[in-house]
């Protein structure tokens, strides 16, 4: 009963960002009408002024008692989440004293007007900080001053001058953190009380302890959350943000179990296996070539509005890009049939020359539908996890020849899939764990196949 008590109280908490722009609105405007009629001398712009004062004074303090509830779920705190709430109390009993001197309540022993201004201006003071820590609990401490041209810049990590002489911590998986999941983990917003800002902070962990156990990254807390099925409420980053990919994994697992989750060790000091540095290079090159992103083809907003709206996900890779990553949620297919998802997969024509990476996981896609994801001709990452396709389908796969990842985990395919897979020109990585394909087919394949540059990785 207290989890159920607890789910509704966070459920309710989190109408907060909804609800407190209502006293912000109605609080600002009971201001502007003060200012009006103390610049023109006109008392008709007061008239209303006790009632839109007594409306901004229930809708504050309902907003509040939404976002104390809202405080409960742990994903806030520290100092400035302190100085929101306590600022945010301030504004409401305020503009409550500012309404009863509004209506005259104090008029007894309170002479003038000079203290019925006052509080208006300590309202709109009062107003303007508890939404400025409202924006630094939800978009960061810096958030307001970072574009500024005096503010004083983040330092920039320096880039190395070889691979080899990279720092895995800082060059390899901290750009990883920062994309997908300091958001939510940083100075101002720590949900689960976990910061990954920096090093020190991330080893620390949150308020259930440690997230990195150092040699074991299946016993790590990070990796757990994210590899778990996306389904499952602990799945991370949560619904509506991209997940790692494969490779963001790998390279995660890599740095916990062969690094030892160290801090400085360099790519030089440590065994690094052939898939782990093919992904690094390709990290390297990537950062070293972005303005190339910026090719695709122009593409229609009223097409990309249709795909959000038809379920899809949609990550542009790189301001003005025009080169997309695309996820279809499980949640986005009601009917859950093979002809759905052809549908579906159809309303991707339009801008099939700008997907570079397409997601398909655990969504029943069959052999049939193969023909659909060959109109995709410069897809580089494919992710059909846990589907029903075999080999006899993939054979089908042809014109992919910017294809460099495909992911077949959970799929019905055998060892022949390496022969048909094997005539990809940029093909590199192949993850077919969970399937037909045993270890001595791997090595059978490699052994035959010497000059071949695929990775085929078995094992999670």
């Amino acid at each position: 009963m207290d989890q159920e008590v607890s789910n509704l109280v966070i459920f309710i908490g989190r109408f907060h960002p909804l609800i407190v722009h209502l006293p912000v609105g109605i609080l600002l405007f009971a201001g502007l009408m003060e200012l009006l009629a103390r610049v023109t001398k006109q008392e008709r712009f007061r008239i209303l002024l006790p009632f839109t004062l007594l409306t901004g004074v229930l809708s504050a303090a309902c907003a509040c008692i939404v976002g104390y509830m809202l405080s409960l779920s742990g994903d806030y705190n520290g100092n400035i989440f302190d100085l929101h709430f306590w600022f945010g109390i301030a504004t409401t009993v305020v503009a409550f004293m500012a309404y009863l001197l509004s209506i005259g309540k104090f008029q007894s022993f309170i002479k003038g007007s000079v203290p019925y201004t006052i509080s208006i201006i300590a309202v709109v003071i009062l107003l303007s900080l508890t939404g400025h820590y409202g924006g630094s609990l939800t978009h960061g401490e810096d958030y307001l001053m970072a574009y500024a041209p005096f503010s004083e810049k983040e330092k920039e990590i320096d880039k190395p001058k070889d691979i080899a002489n990279s720092v895995v911590f800082q060059h390899v998986v901290k750009p990883i953190l920062d994309d997908k999941c300091i958001s939510c983990h940083r100075s101002g917003k720590k949900k689960g009380e976990l910061s990954m800002q920096d090093y020190e902070n991330l080893i620390r962990g949150g308020k259930n302890g440690p997230v990195i156990l150092a040699g074991n990254s299946k016993q790590s807390e990070l990796v757990r959350r994210v590899t778990i099925e996306k389904s499952d409420k602990e799945f991370m980053p949560p619904e509506g943000k991209t997940p790692l990919s494969n490779e963001e994994i790998a390279l995660l697992e890599f740095w916990i179990n062969t690094v030892k989750a160290s801090s400085k060790a360099t790519i030089s000091e440590v065994n690094v296996s052939e898939e782990i540095m093919g992904i690094i290079e390709e990290r390297f090159d990537f950062q070293e070539n972005t303005n190339s992103l910026a090719t695709g083809e122009k593409v229609n907003e009223s097409d990309i509005e249709a795909l959000i709206l038809a379920g899809f996900n949609i990550r542009e890779m790189g301001f003005d890009s025009n080169i997309y990553d695309i996820d279809l949620p499980k949640r986005a297919l009601v009917e859950g049939t093979s002809n759905e998802l052809s549908v579906k997969l159809k309303l991707l024509q339009p801008i099939k020359n700008n997907i570079k990476k397409l997601s398909l996981d655990g969504l029943n896609v069959t052999d049939d539908h193969i023909q659909y994801i060959n109109e995709f001709k410069e897809l580089e990452q494919l992710e059909l996890d846990r589907n029903p396709l075999t080999t006899t389908g993939l054979k089908t796969i042809k014109g992919l020849n910017n294809l460099i990842s495909i992911n077949l985990f959970g799929t019905n395919i055998d060892s022949e899939v390496f022969t048909v897979l094997n005539n990809m020109p940029q093909l590199k990585h192949v993850y077919v764990w969970n399937t037909k394909v045993k270890q001595q087919d791997i090595d059978f394949f490699k052994e035959n196949y010497k000059d071949s540059p695929l990775t085929i990785v078995l094992d999670n």
